[in-house]
């Protein structure tokens, strides 16, 4: 069942119920609307009212449904296909053993689509149109966000993007030619010998379940299989292991997985020039991730061996885009402190990743000495490989793709950069300075001089054409500065084959992975107007409140490090964004304004919402670039790192530093030889490391292996990319346990704290519903209007129900008499969910009967081989943790002749098992070595949500009834 209900804003949630077994919403009737019915409720809180939603259309269902599919064996339909393809696997390779795995995929995948209830799909050949979306339909926008986080957030940042209006014919005609067959000249590519090749024995489970997990839910290929389905499907990916095994043991892959569908997206210039549409592969979810596993291994198999040159950081685990940025602005300030000439080309390669040839990447592999078993899987997902283009007009026939690279396929990149890196380790030369900043295809040529820059841009012609990818003039740029009087730009032309590339003047900028580079160029004040507006944008949007924050906690939020670690604007910019979003977060949590901050910004793993503050981001991204120049697995960065920060040291103290000083410096140090010291003015990397360390209190060392030191914890070169996670965690967990130190709102948040599950519905809105919502977060920070709730509030301060001297909260959810039955109600359907979790393994002897000569009635008592178990369920109210630790001890001491008694009469161990969730859904840690016994680690997670999201459900519609005088 999926309920709708209208907010003050009007807009409509999916309210998700936890299990059709368990819950059933009763008849809706009328609410009251006057505020006569609940006494002490301010206006502003109306919002925890209001009427019973109208049920939604059959049609338009959605329930989770991960409740239905695994059980509490931690098995799910889909495990059925396991034993037959371990039979497989145990088999000699054959032709035969491979048709009958192909066979048994397509089998599987059609059960898969069954069981997670897709629809049936066409071939799409009518129509490549996709049903447009209103980003201001909540039911809409919510459910594409459910299926595709990406698209749902950039529909409401920038509205449906533009459809490629080409005819069909046309753009059939443009991709076969496109993706012909093309040569290149292999001797390009120099014979490494002695490498140990690409690993390519069995995964385990744990490998290929790290790789799923690591998947955005994007569009699926022509299956309409997701990450997500698999996820629910296999959540411990034992199946999905043998599949991937299977592939990776023949080297092949089955036929149906070479099949994709390409999506062009729009970059700009004139549409109908197909060349100004960046084309995306659509594959099947099983066959990226068959690559991404063996992506891994590539990537550190590359790393590992140095096999790339190291100014090569595309598709690569390192901050490539920050350090090149980084090592222009150093070139380029450079010309202007040394009085020198510095020269740039800004080259772009027409169609790279859809012009590489074939036979480049098997040379690429095959010089590099990733072996012949690694070859032979590469080889066979290009051979055969088809896809066909969707446009506006319809979907093309299928084109074989023989050559370029699918974009969008997770292994992909890496070819790509190998099969390009002779050509950028030719312009690197034996040079100790930087003369190409590589990421994949973007390439960035620097030069001392007019001569050799223009030496440089023939060398990339000459070398890019023997790969058989040609340069765009018309798209390449250049800036010649000079720091000789009079200092700036010399209007140089530099040529490409006889044509000019456009030469950028003073003031004018050059867009540079992400940042803007030039000589005299201000950042655009637009430009933090427009960070405000995608964040008020994302937190005003039709998305359930949940789905708005792991939106901006997603793609929001992420999106400003790169800014942040430039130092493009100031920690009192960011400081204003956060000011502006505070009010609008807190809106989305339904809190009042006197919610306690550190709920917002604490740590989820303490009970709180996790928000980002910018403001101190900036000073993280701070200390944390500059540790990563110092660190930087390239040398050339590295060495230019020290050398730079020497160099502002020396200017600040006006002596040659010591290795000392310049830790003191970049630590924030004021005493000693920095007493009497004056800033120079001129900011850098390495003044905003120092004035950021100083606030964070963060302490440098360079003696020997640099390190830097946050309240305790000490972090080196391997813990290089771990310095921003890190601080920024310990500045959580600071405001978290200031949270829980409160008397007032920091007593449930305790309880909260103890175990993630309490918290488990953050993400996702998992089994919660949005009333749940409006009143689980005030409530967990005793905010909820009660005419008790405060020690200030002036008035009558007894319960409006059964007069009781004080109208807590915990009396009202968990004491007042006139809610008997909800408590029991409550309390049973925890008790239902222990019973069938142990339906699979345990025998229950008793549940809810007179045991013993005391006549005690234990929820249930169950045995599992020589053991038994009591088991008594309680939901006290979240006061402190001590709160649930007496709880369990009454029920130790109440149930203890009884264990004697039980394990006497049936001669085995006996246990009492006090299982504990709290009225605002606190899972009691205690209960998980209860729950080790009694179901397997992915349905035990599973239940868990289940128990706190439905204690959360029903404590609120006691209270709601408590307020209304309306059965809910």
């Amino acid at each position: 069942q999926v309920l709708r209900r209208e907010s003050p804003r009007n807009e409509m949630y999916n309210i998700v119920v936890a299990s059709p077994e368990l819950w059933r919403p009763r008849e809706p009737s009328p609410a009251a609307d006057d505020s006569s019915a609940s006494s002490g409720i301010a206006a502003d809180d109306d919002d925890l009212l209001g009427a019973p939603p109208p049920e939604l259309d059959a049609a338009n269902e959605f329930v989770d449904e991960e409740a239905h599919i695994l059980m509490p064996d931690d098995t799910t339909p889909l495990h059925a296909f396991r034993g037959q393809f371990a039979a497989l696997r145990a088999e000699p390779c054959s032709e035969e053993v491979w048709s009958r795995f192909v066979a048994l995929v397509d089998e599987m995948t059609a059960e898969a689509a069954v069981i997670v209830k897709l629809p049936v799909r066409s071939d799409g050949r009518s129509s490549g149109n996709r049903t447009a979306i209103d980003p201001g339909d909540a039911k809409a926008i919510q459910s594409l966000y459910r299926r595709n986080r990406r698209r749902a957030v950039r529909l409401i940042l920038s509205g449906e993007g533009q459809s490629c209006e080409v005819a069909v014919p046309l753009v059939e005609e443009h991709f076969r030619r496109v993706w012909a067959p093309s040569t290149c000249d292999t001797d390009i590519f120099p014979q490494v010998d002695g490498r140990d090749p690409v690993p390519m024995g069995p995964f385990q489970c744990a490998d290929v379940s790290k790789r799923l997990g690591k998947f955005e839910n994007t569009a699926p290929g022509d299956d309409g299989l997701t990450y997500r389905h698999w996820k629910k499907l296999d959540p411990e990916c034992t199946v999905l292991t043998e599949v991937v095994n299977m592939c990776l043991r023949y080297k092949r892959v089955p036929p149906a997985w070479k099949k994709a569908v390409t999506v062009l997206i729009y970059k700009k210039g004139a549409k109908e020039d197909l060349g100004n549409w960046r084309p995306i592969s659509l594959s099947r979810t099983l066959y990226k991730l068959y690559v991404g596993c063996v992506a891994n291994r590539l990537t550190a198999w590359l790393t590992t061996n140095r096999v790339l040159s190291q100014c090569q950081k595309g598709f690569l685990p390192a901050d490539g885009a920050f350090e090149h940025v980084h090592t222009l602005n150093r070139v380029l300030e450079k010309a202007r402190t040394h009085a020198a000439d510095k020269c740039v080309a800004w080259l772009d390669v027409s169609n790279a990743f859809g012009a590489i040839p074939h036979p480049a990447l098997e040379a690429a592999i095959q010089s590099s000495g990733a072996g012949a078993d690694f070859l032979e899987a590469v080889r066979d997902i290009y051979d055969g490989a088809s896809s066909s283009v969707s446009v506006a007009g319809g979907m093309t026939a299928d084109i074989p793709v023989r050559s370029g690279i699918k974009q969008g396929c997770p292994l992909s990149g890496l070819l790509f950069i190998m099969a390009i890196d002779p050509v950028v380790a030719l312009l690197q030369g034996e040079s100790a300075d930087h003369k190409v900043l590589a990421f994949a295809d973007d390439l960035c040529l620097v030069a001392n001089s007019t001569t050799e820059l223009q030496v440089s841009i023939d060398a990339a012609h000459h070398g890019l054409s023997k790969l058989g990818l040609q340069l765009n003039a018309a798209k390449c740029a250049s800036l010649h500065i000079s720091g000789r009087r009079p200092v700036g730009v010399r209007d140089t032309r530099f040529l490409l084959q006889g044509s000019p590339l456009r030469p950028l003047a003073e003031g004018e900028a050059a867009t540079f992975l992400g940042a803007q580079v030039g000589f005299n160029i201000v950042p655009p004040l637009s430009t933090l107007a427009e960070i405000i507006d995608i964040g008020l944008r994302i937190a005003r949007s039709m998305l359930a409140p949940w789905q708005r924050i792991d939106a901006l906690k997603t793609f929001f939020y992420p999106s400003t490090v790169h800014l942040q670690r430039l130092g493009v604007f100031p920690k009192t910019d960011w400081a204003r964004v956060d000011s502006i979003l505070r009010p609008e977060i807190k809106k989305t949590f339904y809190l009042p304004q006197e919610a306690s901050g550190e709920y917002l910004y604490g740590s989820t793993k303490r009970g709180c919402c996790g928000i980002r503050v910018l403001a101190e981001d900036s000073d993280i991204a701070a200390v944390d670039s500059a540790f990563k120049l110092f660190t930087s697995p390239d040398q050339r960065v590295a060495e230019d790192a020290a050398e730079h920060a020497e160099e502002v040291t020396k200017r600040r103290i006006s002596k040659e530093p010591s290795i000392h000083e310049v830790g003191a410096y970049l630590s924030g140090e004021d005493e000693g030889v920095f007493r009497e010291a004056r800033g120079t003015g001129v900011a850098s990397v390495w003044s905003r490391a120092r004035n950021a360390s100083k606030r964070l209190n963060v302490k440098w060392s360079l003696d020997g292996a640099p390190s830097v030191t946050h309240e305790g914890t000490v972090m080196g070169r391997k813990q290089r990319r771990a310095v921003m996670r890190t601080i920024r965690d310990t500045l959580r967990l600071k405001r978290s346990d200031a949270l829980i130190a409160k008397p007032d709102q920091g007593r449930a948040v305790e309880c909260v704290a103890a175990h993630a599950a309490s918290s488990h519905f953050l993400r996702e809105g998992d089994f919660t519903r949005f009333a749940d919502w409006r009143f689980v977060h005030r409530a967990r920070l005793n905010l909820v209007p009660l005419n008790g709730s405060s020690s200030w509030r002036a008035g009558d301060r007894r319960c409006r129900r059964c007069g009781y001297n004080t109208e807590s909260l915990s009396h009202v959810v968990d004491h007042c008499m006139r809610y008997t039955a909800l408590y029991l109600a409550r309390h049973n359907a925890i008790v239902t969910r222990i019973k069938k979790a142990a339906s699979t393994k345990f025998e229950v002897l008793s549940e809810n009967q007179a045991l013993g000569d005391q006549g005690l009635r234990p929820d249930l008592v169950l045995k599992k081989g020589p053991n038994i178990y009591v088991v008594d369920v309680t939901v006290p109210f979240d006061n402190r943790m001590e709160a649930f630790k007496a709880a369990a001890a009454i029920k130790n001491e109440k149930y203890e002749q009884l264990r004697v008694d039980l394990a006497a009469q049936h001669r085995c161990d006996a246990v009492v098992v006090p299982f504990i969730v709290g009225a605002l859904g606190s899972w009691d840690p205690a209960n998980d070595g209860f729950m080790r016994v009694l179901c397997s680690r992915s349905y035990a997670n599973l239940m868990r949500k289940l128990c706190v999201s439905e204690t959360i459900s029903i404590t609120r519609d006691i209270y709601i009834e408590h307020l209304s005088g309306v059965r809910q």
